[in-house]
């Protein structure tokens, strides 16, 4: 990760950001994608005195290694979140949580560590098997109902090949077991439990 400490201010406080979904890195691009949004926001905090720190995915490090780990569940980006946090903790007096989209529902989870704040960038406020649901409902509506059968399958906690070659890319089987963990939290139940202030941040566009 990247550490930027402000020169001037005595004692700032830690904004640590997390990354959004897919094999984004510390900068917040993919190979696909590349707009230094984390940087640059990192990079403004950083100016107007607030420390940052901002990290890889662990998902980068496997693929630019290829050692591409298919155990991967959502809860290590959680575990991971939250041992930055117990890291820096000893040093800053005040640590605030930055998650966009996908990583605001890991830091709002990293919560439970002892955290001063949190901010969400364009985070979901519904688990990711009701935002899939209202996505295929508007792009193709006839993949809904096996869509949902497929849903509740994985709330089972088992897995299927039965499901429309269409929705390979969301149920690929070896992802299967990621969604399963990742749509059992719900945003707006998790916020409800905070007990220190939230910004909730979000585009027109986004």
């Amino acid at each position: 990760g990247t550490l930027l400490i402000p020169e001037s201010a005595e004692d700032p406080p830690l904004v640590i950001l997390i990354a959004g979904s897919g094999p984004t890195d510390r900068d917040g691009n993919q190979s696909f994608m590349k707009n230094n949004m984390l940087k640059k926001v990192a990079e403004a905090l950083t100016n107007d005195g607030v420390a940052t720190f901002r990290y890889d995915k662990r998902i980068v490090k496997q693929l630019k290694t290829r050692t591409f780990d298919k155990n991967i569940r959502f809860d290590d980006f959680v575990n991971d979140a939250k041992s930055v946090v117990s890291y820096f903790k000893p040093s800053y007096s005040s640590i605030i949580i930055a998650g966009h989209s996908q990583g605001s529902l890991v830091g709002l989870l990293a919560c439970e560590t002892e955290v001063d704040g949190f901010i969400s960038l364009a985070g979901a406020g519904n688990p990711i098997d009701q935002i899939i649901l209202e996505q295929i409902s508007k792009t193709a509506p006839f993949f809904v109902e096996d869509t949902k059968r497929v849903f509740e399958i994985l709330k089972s906690g088992e897995t299927t090949t039965d499901f429309p070659p269409a929705l390979a890319s969301i149920f690929n089987l070896e992802t299967q077991p990621f969604m399963s963990n990742w749509m059992q939290y719900n945003p707006q139940e998790r916020i409800e439990k905070l007990e220190i202030p939230v910004l909730i941040i979000n585009g027109t566009k986004d």
